[in-house]
């Protein structure tokens, strides 16, 4: 592995892990705001099925919607997110999944 080889995969290593402590954040922000308790309900209706409680399941659900948010400023991507995992969980909570 050549010297700039290397370089570039610690940048990549340091922009994962910057984005799943962006991701983090985020999550701990949508808790809070939507009074979701700690607890493993939101599982299957937010992740993958591999997660071991809502926050992971909302981690895996925020990195899936991320991309599809098209907003630079954060407080715009929370806004957006919380909307949207509302509209989610109104729409489980009325058993259409």
């Amino acid at each position: 592995m050549t010297a700039e080889q290397v370089c570039q995969l610690v940048n990549r290593m340091q922009d994962e892990r910057d984005q799943a402590r962006h991701v983090r954040k985020i999550v701990s922000c949508l808790m809070v705001i939507l009074n979701i308790p700690e607890g493993n309900h939101l599982v299957m209706a937010f992740g993958d099925g591999h997660e071991r409680d809502n926050r992971e399941a909302l981690e895996t659900w925020v990195n899936y919607m991320l991309p599809e948010l098209d907003m630079d400023e954060v407080e715009d991507r929370l806004d957006q997110l919380c909307a949207r995992l509302e509209k989610r969980m109104v729409y489980l909570g009325d058993g259409r999944c």
